[in-house]
Parts: structure tokens; C-alpha cells; sequence
């Protein structure tokens, strides 16, 4: 007679029917799909030039990029570009502005300064003007203060008045511009100290606040914030008496979704210039509005080394931002070639310029972009001329030519995220 089997112990294998677990659910793809670039009648279009971040200094700008993309982002996402005369007019970053926002979303303008300490200071897609009489317009570089004094704000340019009902402002984009044309509320930014006057902000013809700049001590960053329906508007700041109010610019965004491109256009900037400006000061700044991204495209005026280390004094540069911001994206950028007076030949300095930016990129850990090979390379802005590109001079893009370059850099900076998006295909999933 056969025994009965005994009943499976508890350290019996598992019936071959459990099911293994299922793995964990992950995102959909990130895609970041951009229009086609513009191009110009008598420049070819250059090969694609593609952005070396080797350290992986782009993650904070690329995380944010996947935030915005997942619908989590809180916050724009914020670049500032550093440029010298050729970022004066806003053609290039004006372009990476309109493209970005027309695509993924128009968060306003960001920043701009309230004085121009050069007649052609402009920014696109908003409407700034002052009251030249009753200010006067101060940079770290071709205009500083009577005393020399560092307190310019991260803008490096300031409006200083000098009378009472000293008038500034600041407003949307007329409609029918593509960007621009809303804003949800207005920022001015000012500095606090011994010899500040008060000023009132008024929107729309109405007085929605007023601040007092005076402050004892170290001078430092002070600002007042007016929320408005999101729609068009004007805003207007006027000093109230005759002491010195020192507006460091005003900002400009919407309760939206999107981008933000500060254009930091300074005439004659370079590294030298950049670390003049107060880096307490700039502490304060960023940290009420960081950016994700910094750009230096300043490389024209840097070669100079009778009275500066090109490599140093860039590197110093960006290791003060990161003092400020520690994980800020830091990328910088060769100047555009040079080809004044019709020169088809790149000039030797500028050359040697590109490979010490290409070093201090390379100490600091940031990422490099080869700004002339993407315009071309050698004898490029020769060409642009050629093809009314420039302003006629062979060195300054006019609208067309700074659209052209700005087209090519939002595009590098795209395949940029999405080579970063296919080796963090999790990223921004989580809120």
C-alpha cells in the first residue's frame, strides 16, 4: 500500500503558476521638435555644429527642459546671455526668444534695463524708453559711475536720476508680434543705499506701489513686484524727490509655462568687466531669480593680455556664478568671426581668443559652442555682409544675420537635450 505524499513545507518551491512582477511603469518619451532655421539668400547653409559638454555642465538647464516638457515645470526656464556690442540689439537671443516661446511657451520677456547708455540699446518683443534729461545711464564697461563704484546689478547697465519725477517704462509687445504681447506682472529692481531716493510704480496710468531705495550700510539689492491681470500693460516708475534712485532694470513675465531669454548685452564687455560688478550684489539677484542657463558669448574684447589672463579671468567669471547658483548650466561661446571692411580672413587674435575660451571652458567644467564654425567658420561674416547680414560694418549682425546664428544655436542646444533625453529617458517624471 503506497503512502499518501506529505503536504508541500513551507520551504517548497512556488507553483509554477505565480506570475514575476511587472516591471515599473516608465515615461513616454521626451521629444523638443524646433521650427527650421531661417536662412539668407548668398550664405550656404553650414554644417551642423554640435555643442561639447564633456562634464555634463548642461543638467540643470536639460532637468528643467524635461520638467517643462512632463507639465511640472513651476518656474520659466531662464537663460541669460552674456554678450558684448553684438548682444546690444537683441537680435540673436530676440530670435532664441520668439522661437522658443512660439514652441513651448511664452512665460515674458524676462529682463531688461531701464536707460541706455548707447543709442541703440534695444530689446525685441517688448517696449522700453526713459526720460533721458532726468536719468542717467551707467555700465561696467563703457559708461561707469563718476566714482567708479560696483553696484550695476547682474544687467551690468543702471538708471540713475537725477530730479524728481524722473519717468522709466516699460511695456508688452504691440499685438500682432509674435512674443511678447502679455504679462502677468512687472518687477523693478533697485539698489538700496545711502543716497536712494523713493519712487512709486504705476501700471496702466494707476499708482500700484512705491519703494524707498534709501538704506544705510553696504549698499544691496531691493525690488517691488506689481501682479496684474495677464493681458497688455505699460509700466511706468517715477522718482518722487531729487536723490539719487538707481534702478537696476525691470522684469517682465506671466503666469505661464514656457521660456525666458534675458539678453545681457554690454558694449566692449569682457571677463575684466564682469568681475567689476559687486558679487555680493549679484548674490542677492539670482537668488530671487536664477537662471537655469548662463551663455558668455564675449570673447571679441578678452584677448588682451597686456592687462588681463584671458583663461584666468574667464574662468574666474564663471566660477563667481557658480559661487552664486552652484548647479547653474554654464556653456560658453567663440565670438562671431570678424570681417570688417570686407576681410576674408579670420585675424590671428581672434583665433588664439577662441582656443583660450575653448581652455577655460574646458578647466571650468562648462560646456563650449563654436559660435564661427556655426556661422561658417572662416570668412563667414564676409559673407554675411556680402548678403546684408551685418549692419554694414563686417562685425555686428543686423535682424536677418542675428536671426540666422540665433536659429543655429536654439538648434544645437536642441539636439543638445535630446541626445541627454535619450540617456535620461526618466527625466522629469516625477513633479
Amino acid at each position: 500500500m503506497e503512502r499518501p505524499s506529505p503536504p508541500p513545507g513551507p520551504s517548497s518551491p512556488p507553483a509554477a503558476s505565480a506570475v514575476a512582477p511587472a516591471p515599473a511603469p516608465t515615461c513616454a518619451p521626451l521629444t523638443f521638435e524646433l521650427p527650421p532655421p531661417m536662412a539668407i539668400d548668398g550664405v550656404d547653409e553650414p554644417p551642423p555644429v554640435d555643442v561639447q559638454d564633456a562634464h555634463g555642465a548642461l543638467g540643470r538647464f536639460f532637468e528643467r527642459i524635461a520638467a517643462l516638457l512632463r507639465g511640472h515645470a513651476k518656474d520659466p526656464v531662464r537663460l541669460g546671455v552674456y554678450a558684448d556690442s553684438n548682444g546690444t540689439m537683441d537680435f540673436m537671443t530676440g530670435e532664441m526668444r520668439r522661437v522658443l516661446q512660439t514652441t513651448y511657451g511664452d512665460s515674458g520677456h524676462g529682463f531688461v534695463a531701464l536707460a541706455r547708455p548707447w543709442n541703440w540699446y534695444r530689446h525685441r518683443y517688448v517696449v522700453a524708453d526713459y526720460d533721458d534729461k532726468a536719468w542717467t545711464a551707467y555700465t561696467v564697461s563703457t559708461h561707469p559711475t563718476p566714482s567708479m563704484d560696483p553696484w550695476y546689478g547682474q544687467g551690468l547697465i543702471v538708471a540713475q536720476s537725477h530730479q524728481t519725477g524722473a519717468r522709466t517704462w516699460v511695456e508688452t509687445a504691440p499685438e500682432g508680434e509674435p512674443v511678447g504681447t502679455r504679462a502677468s506682472r512687472f518687477e523693478v529692481w533697485y539698489l538700496e543705499w545711502p543716497s536712494g531716493g523713493d519712487f512709486e510704480v504705476r501700471v496702466d496710468g494707476e499708482v500700484k506701489a512705491s519703494a524707498s531705495t534709501r538704506a544705510e550700510g553696504e549698499p544691496h539689492f531691493g525690488f517691488v513686484r506689481v501682479d496684474v491681470p495677464d493681458g497688455p500693460h505699460k509700466m511706468v516708475a517715477v522718482t518722487r524727490d531729487a536723490r539719487q534712485t538707481r534702478l537696476l532694470g525691470a522684469v517682465l513675465e506671466r503666469d505661464t509655462p514656457g521660456f525666458q531669454v534675458d539678453g545681457l548685452g554690454v558694449g566692449s564687455l569682457n571677463c575684466l568687466c564682469v568681475l567689476r560688478e559687486s558679487e555680493a550684489l549679484d548674490h542677492e539677484i539670482f537668488a530671487h531669480r536664477p537662471y537655469d542657463l548662463v551663455v558668455f558669448h564675449i570673447g571679441s574684447n578678452t584677448w588682451n593680455p597686456a592687462v588681463m589672463d584671458p583663461v584666468e579671468c574667464m574662468k574666474e567669471s564663471i566660477a563667481r556664478l557658480r559661487r552664486a547658483v552652484p548647479d547653474v548650466s554654464v556653456m560658453v561661446m567663440t565670438p562671431p568671426d570678424w570681417g570688417e571692411k570686407g576681410a576674408r580672413k579670420t585675424p590671428g587674435w581672434l583665433k588664439r581668443a577662441e582656443a583660450q575660451l575653448r581652455q577655460a571652458a574646458d578647466e571650468s567644467g562648462a560646456a563650449f559652442y563654436d559660435f564661427r564654425a556655426a556661422m561658417g567658420g572662416e570668412g563667414s561674416m564676409a559673407r554675411f555682409l556680402a548678403a546684408k547680414a551685418t549692419m554694414g560694418d563686417g562685425v555686428h549682425f543686423n535682424a536677418r544675420g542675428g536671426a540666422f546664428v540665433g536659429d543655429r544655436l536654439v538648434g544645437a542646444l536642441g539636439r543638445a537635450f535630446r541626445a541627454w533625453a535619450a540617456r535620461h529617458p526618466d527625466a522629469g517624471c516625477a513633479p
